[in-house]
């Protein structure tokens, strides 16, 4: 339909950026979301390089919230362009990757992205630059991933190094 925003590029910019870096605010509705996607998506070109990367993780989690996974590995990807060793936009990265693979299971494509998922987990694990926080979040997480596609031993292994971690997850598993 139609803009709300003007269509001078300067005030598209100026109105559209503080709408875009809330797209991920989980008191919008799915409608007030979709609009800041839709800003982004028009400001981008116009956007200076420093907010590229945390729009489009921005913009990646938005896409998770309104259970578009696609979109959101799509975006979480433009997001490695900008800042491809940033551990938070790893993270983001795997997460869709997971998420993408959830959703359509027996898409030949799914086994790629649980595999590009564990191994960007692993990389991350492998820095030794997380808390201990961060670290066992994502140890939990690729004990999950590697737990469900039955690698059982990888998990158990993982287990064993988390140690004495108290978590829910882990007494589960």
């Amino acid at each position: 339909g139609r803009s709300l925003i003007t269509p001078d590029r300067s005030t598209m910019t100026k109105v559209g950026l503080p709408l875009a870096l809330h797209a991920a605010d989980p008191s919008l509705s799915v409608a007030g979301r979709r609009l800041c996607i839709q800003v982004f998506q028009q400001i981008l070109p116009d956007l200076p390089q420093a907010y590229l990367m945390p729009l489009h993780v921005i913009i990646s989690v938005a896409w998770q919230q309104l259970d578009e996974p696609m979109h959101a590995l799509a975006a979480a990807r433009d997001a490695t362009k900008f800042a491809p060793k940033n551990p938070a936009v790893r993270r983001v990265l795997a997460h869709a990757l997971v998420t993408a693979a959830a959703k359509n299971p027996t898409a030949p494509s799914s086994a790629e992205q649980i595999d590009e998922a564990a191994k960007t987990y692993r990389d991350l694990l492998a820095t030794g630059k997380l808390s201990d926080a961060e670290q066992r979040d994502l140890t939990l997480a690729l004990i999950t991933l590697e737990w469900n596609r039955g690698r059982v031993k990888e998990a158990q292994e993982l287990i064993e190094k988390l140690g004495s971690s108290q978590s829910p997850l882990l007494e589960r598993i």
